[in-house]
């Protein structure tokens, strides 16, 4: 890619784009730019090393939701998508499972939103490579199920993104949601 600079330009960011059909998914070793000045100097910037990746977490949307991707999902603990969380059970926090998705890499960062509340999760190795036996478990604490308070069909949902900033298919940005019922009225409490 190429730009001509002119006097409008001086002192200000250039931007080229490069089409996609040059990249394939891989680490570029040497990734510069040249500025070849009206004189003819040429002037190389320093090299740098950059991720390419073609793919999104998760792949393609197969679904119409404009918010819910169809190829990410969450598992709750079982009691918790049963009977929901109460203040009892709120102390214990609890435990949400990643279901393994389309193109899962090492250094993915997981969002998990629990209502209006994140927590943040980097898969490892061992994730990526052997999810079934390395389960991707985020913990949702006491701290964060409180802060987010009570509600009926309390939405739990995550967006994964990968180590080269993309995130999943644009028409579903974040997993299909689970509800959780959430009640933290400890007068309810049986004594």
């Amino acid at each position: 890619a190429y730009k001509f600079i002119g006097v409008a330009d001086k002192n200000q960011r250039v931007l080229l784009t490069i089409p996609r059909s040059f990249f394939i998914s891989k680490t570029y070793e040497n990734v510069h730019y040249r500025i070849t000045r009206f004189s003819g100097t040429a002037e190389n910037s320093p090299p740098q090393k950059t991720l390419v990746l073609l793919t999104r977490p998760g792949g393609v949307d197969q679904n119409s939701d404009p918010i819910s991707h169809s190829e990410l999902h969450q598992q709750l603990e079982a009691d918790v998508a049963e009977r929901g969380i109460d203040a009892e059970r709120a102390k214990a926090g609890t435990w949400v499972t990643i279901v393994p998705y389309t193109y899962l890499r090492v250094r993915d960062r997981i969002e998990l939103k629990w209502s209006t509340e994140s927590i943040r999760h980097v898969v490892t190795q061992e994730q990526a490579e052997s999810p079934a036996s390395n389960p991707i478990k985020i913990f949702v604490s006491r701290t964060v199920i409180e802060n987010a308070g009570s509600a009926t069909k309390l939405p739990v949902m995550f967006q994964p993104i990968d180590e080269a900033n993309n995130r999943p298919d644009e028409n579903g940005p974040w997993s299909t949601p689970s509800y959780v019922d959430v009640d933290l009225d400890d007068s309810k409490l049986a004594e």
